[in-house]
């Protein structure tokens, strides 16, 4: 295999839109909970970034007042 064709089939890596990408969830996470019928929901929180980030989404998505955290 030649170097030359490894390197031109490369293609540069796709950026993230982070902004869009947390308004996109925000969002499905609000459809989610309105579609199941309720207003408020319970985050269990175990103290790492993954939880942590699915609270934040789910204030975003609902309000302050409508995401009950559980640690």
């Amino acid at each position: 295999m030649r170097e030359e064709g490894l390197s031109s089939s490369l293609q540069p890596p796709r950026l993230l839109d982070a902004s869009a990408t947390s308004a996109r969830l925000a969002e499905f996470i609000r459809r989610a909970v309105e579609e199941a019928g309720f207003s408020r929901v319970v985050v269990a929180l175990s103290g790492g970034v993954d939880s942590s980030v699915a609270a934040a989404l789910a204030v975003r998505a609902l309000g302050p007042g409508h995401v009950h955290p559980v640690l």
